[in-house]
């Protein structure tokens, strides 16, 4: 009677892996890079939403030494309310985001945390950039007058809202997971097969028969 070795068997799971041509892997290697484009593409929505919604600033141009002119805005609350709008918007940004990375990705875990935290950050920095960038206004003008500067962040921290509500969903949902593996789908391939113990002989562990009559006993060899 021969039995499988294993070591074989154990060496032979390690050795199949998925094929190349397996669409099922090839759409989990592509999941990020969706989840990265649709950051992006949302980047721009906000700086365009942000670009009509924020109001327009008022400044006063007062000339300094040295013939330098700086600009003092009349109105601070305008200001205020611009960034605080494209505030609401990052937020609002990484709620979906975080709550997308977890409910529609078949893999969880520290790629798509990375994912989502530099996909957000590259998201907020091109937000601000189109609303910046197509903004008209003047940045200079003729001494003591008023002008309407383009648009502009002028709170920095703004940079990281949206960065930090998506992480925040996300790892409060992994930490509310009771599964180990995070609910990913995948987390099991059903291809692999599992290694099986080799069978045992039938007359392994059978020690010697003690058969008695008539109050003696004798050892059966058998």
């Amino acid at each position: 009677m021969t039995f499988a070795d294993p070591s074989r068997q154990a060496a032979g799971v390690l050795e199949s892996g998925p094929e190349p041509g397996n669409p099922s892997k090839t759409a989990v290697a592509v999941r990020p890079l969706v989840l990265l484009g649709g950051q992006l593409i949302t980047g721009v929505a906000i700086g365009l939403i942000w670009l009509a919604w924020a109001p327009r600033t008022v400044s006063l141009v007062l000339p300094t030494s040295g013939n330098r002119m700086v600009l003092i805005p009349d109105e601070s609350e305008a200001q205020m309310a611009g960034d605080g709008r494209l505030a609401l918007l990052c937020a609002a940004a990484g709620l979906t985001f975080g709550l997308l990375a977890w409910f529609g990705m078949r893999n969880r875990g520290p790629l798509i945390l990375g994912v989502v935290g530099m996909g957000s950050l590259v998201s907020s920095l091109v937000a601000i950039v189109v609303g910046s960038g197509l903004s008209a206004g003047a940045d200079t003008g003729a001494p003591r007058a008023m002008i309407n500067p383009p648009l502009a962040l002028h709170a920095t921290p703004i940079l990281v809202i949206q960065t930090l509500v998506a992480l925040i969903v996300y790892t409060a949902l992994a930490g509310l997971s009771s599964d180990p593996h995070l609910g990913a789908s995948d987390s099991t391939p059903a291809d692999v097969p599992a290694i099986q113990s080799p069978p045992l002989p039938a007359n392994l562990g059978a020690g010697p028969r003690v058969a008695g009559s008539g109050g003696a006993s004798r050892v059966d060899p058998r």
